[in-house]
């Protein structure tokens, strides 16, 4: 065979062209994906978006409750003292005042709680004072009133705090009330403080003793109390109240000493349908005096949905 001939019988491999483009096809397929699914690519592409940060914090300050220890004088009357919480972060916020006495309070601590009255309420233009206005919320040590508020950045608000002893109310006892304010603003973010070191204290024993007075009716409408004057208000005058507020106008001397209590004395708004305690005090002109008698009264309708005032 000639040399010619067995050039012409060699099988000649693929062109170098061809193959680049089985390359070429390669990384294509490679990229874009193949066969029955979502094929996928990659991009690149550029966009501007504004964007704002707000830089603040929630800080808060509790001050007030001062002087730190107070001793009652007497069951009725009242002491007062004032709380201030002030926004020290710099953005507006909501807060809140809670109180609870400790755990490791004594039963003869956790008696008096129970048995000091308490209003609070946000003091407006005038000064904290022994009368609460209508609005105060109540409540007791044992289950105190929770105020509330919003404050702009660097602003304050003021609390007064009114507490008095009650009838039941135990000699020689003392009370710890913690206060704790929570400043918070949108979500969790929340600054937090406390004053632990107020206390309230009872005599070791009452200047005098709280009578009953004696509850009767003589028809459904109207309940009458009777009480027993105090000797040392002798030909004194002698109001009731319920709390702090005097019910009517009325005054009664110790000649003749009662009351008597109709649903116009106590209608339901603002005392309610509940039993009612109504406490006597002597009177120095329009000032009330230490509480001398105690009674309660309770209201009731009838069949006609009429409401009275019966013991």
């Amino acid at each position: 065979m000639s040399r010619r001939a067995a050039r012409r019988s060699v099988r000649r491999g693929p062109s170098p062209l061809l193959a680049r483009v089985a390359v070429v096809v390669a990384l294509v397929v490679a990229v874009t994906g193949s066969g029955a699914g979502a094929g996928w690519a990659l991009w690149t592409t550029s966009n501007s978006q504004k964007v704002d940060v707000v830089l603040g914090k929630t800080d808060v300050a509790l001050t007030g409750a001062e002087p730190k220890s107070v001793t009652f004088t007497d069951r009725g009357v009242p002491t007062v003292t004032s709380l201030r919480v002030t926004n020290f972060g710099t953005v507006p916020s909501t807060w809140t005042i809670t109180s609870s006495i400790p755990s490791t309070s004594t039963d003869l601590s956790r008696s008096l709680a129970a048995a000091v009255d308490v209003k609070m309420w946000t003091k407006g233009a005038a000064e904290c004072g022994t009368t609460a206005p209508a609005d105060a919320l109540t409540g007791t040590w044992a289950a105190p009133p929770t105020p509330t508020g919003a404050l702009a950045s660097g602003a304050t608000a003021d609390v007064c705090v009114r507490t008095a002893p009650t009838a039941d109310a135990p000699a020689g006892a003392r009370v710890n009330p913690l206060f704790h304010v929570r400043m918070a603003t949108t979500g969790t973010w929340a600054a937090t403080r406390e004053i632990r070191d107020f206390y309230q204290l009872t005599p070791t024993s009452w200047p005098m003793t709280v009578a009953q007075a004696t509850c009767s009716a003589n028809d459904p409408y109207q309940a009458q109390l009777t009480f027993a004057p105090d000797p040392a208000a002798a030909g004194g005058t002698y109001a009731p109240y319920v709390g702090d507020r005097r019910v009517g106008t009325k005054t009664t001397s110790g000649d003749y000493p009662h009351f008597m209590f109709t649903h116009d004395d106590l209608p339901e708004d603002p005392y309610g349908n509940d039993p009612i305690r109504v406490d006597v005090r002597p009177m120095t002109g329009e000032v009330p005096g230490p509480l001398v008698a105690t009674g309660t009264v309770r209201p009731t309708r009838d069949a006609e949905g009429l409401r009275g005032i019966q013991c």
